[in-house]
Parts: C-alpha cells; structure tokens; sequence
C-alpha cells in the first residue's frame, strides 16, 4: 500500500512537471450573437498553441474585461475548448459580455474615440483528465471602436 501512494505521488508530480500553459497568438474574428438585457453572446475565433504533446481541456471561466483600464463587467466561456496536441489552430470559442451597472454610457462615450485598449484578464483553467491547473490570462490590445461596431 505504502508504494502504491509512493507510486501515485510521483505520477502526480511527473505529470505537474510536463505540462507546458497554453498561449493565445491572436484572435482573427468577432462574430455577434444575441443580445439581451445587459448581455452579449459572441464567437470569437482564436489562435490558440498547446505546446504539449496531449489533448488539453480548457474549463468554463469567468475573465474580467477593462477598457482603458476601466472596468466594463465579464467575459464568460460558456463552454469546454478542446485543444488538440501540439498544434497552432484556429478555434470558435463561444462567450458571453455582461456588463457593469453604469458602463452603457461609458461605451457610448468609448465609441467616439480613435484607439482604445481593451484588456483582458483572469485565471483560467486547464488540463486533461483530473489533473487541471490554474494558470493567470492577460491579453491587452488597441483596436479602433468602428471595427468593434461593424461585426458579422
């Protein structure tokens, strides 16, 4: 019994050592889906990389979106995304926008502007079987407000 723990104590912390955190390269489309209340649905196709050499599953999450460094509300990941084994690949992730009390206006008032920088971050969670780990998410880019206004 003492070896069979021994066993699966190493196998647990083997198994830590080889996993490698996924990346984002970049994101190649926003496509809208129903809007209700206080609540975006949206697709967005992602580049994603998992560098390991074993499917990973990318858990339902909950990140927190800021635009200029204000806060906006909520992105969830609605879904499970499976990334297949070492591979640079394209993936519709469905996600869903729901904003704070009191930011309506403030996009009204974001959208007039030339650039701003949309920040996302928060822990996400990943891993294959019951062997899943938390590693943090920050994404900042600067994109102009029309091109979030003309979505599919």
């Amino acid at each position: 019994m003492k070896y069979i723990i021994g066993f699966l104590l190493l196998l647990f912390l083997s198994a830590c050592s080889l996993y490698k955190e996924p990346s984002m390269v970049t994101f190649n489309e926003i496509e809208r889906g129903k809007i209700e209340d206080k609540k975006i649905d949206f697709k967005v196709k992602l580049v994603l990389v998992n560098p390991n050499f074993y499917a990973l599953k990318i858990k339902p999450t909950v990140l927190d979106i800021m635009i200029d460094g204000n806060p906006m509300g909520k992105i969830y990941l609605n879904e499970k995304v499976k990334l297949r084994r070492k591979t640079e690949q394209e993936y519709a992730v469905p996600l869903s926008f729901k904003l704070e009390k009191g930011t309506l206006m403030s996009l009204v008032t974001l959208g007039l502007r030339d650039q701003i920088e949309i920040q996302v971050k928060g822990p996400v969670k990943g891993g294959v079987l019951f062997l899943y780990k938390e590693f943090p998410f920050d994404y900042k880019k600067s994109i102009a407000p029309k091109e979030l206004i003309n979505l599919k």
